[in-house]
């Protein structure tokens, strides 16, 4: 049996590398002649040939012509959603229904807490 000649490592694997290097080449080219041109084909090359009237205007549609909510922007603004419409000013009998006089309600309160310190002030004398 005849054995191999003795070729260094190095030689071995730089061949490798060559051939599939070129089988890579040959792939891409082929690839590439065979595909053809994509523009044509595509759908979304078809779709772009029928322009509505606002794309004729301003080209076709970007993403920047869209409005996209900023959250950030939209907190700082004052947005107003009401439950009814506006009415005209209320008349004296329509705020009677709801008035509480802050005045009288601050005063209840601290009556109240004046009353219990003089209690508790009575309690402690003998």
């Amino acid at each position: 049996m005849q054995s191999l000649p003795d070729v260094p490592v190095r030689l071995v694997v730089l061949g490798t590398l060559a051939v599939s290097l070129c089988i890579i080449v040959v792939l891409a080219i082929v690839s590439l002649v065979s595909a053809g041109d994509p523009r044509e084909t595509s759908p979304a090359a078809v779709a772009r040939t029928h322009l509505t009237p606002l794309e004729q205007i301003i080209g076709p549609l970007q993403l920047h012509h869209f409005y996209i909510p900023n959250p950030e922007r939209e907190v700082m603004e004052l947005q107003i959603s009401p439950f009814r419409d506006p009415s005209l000013p209320w008349s004296e009998e329509e705020v009677q229904i709801f008035w509480l006089d802050p005045l009288k309600l601050g005063l209840e309160e601290v009556e109240k807490k004046n009353r219990t310190m003089i209690e508790e002030l009575y309690a402690t004398i003998p």
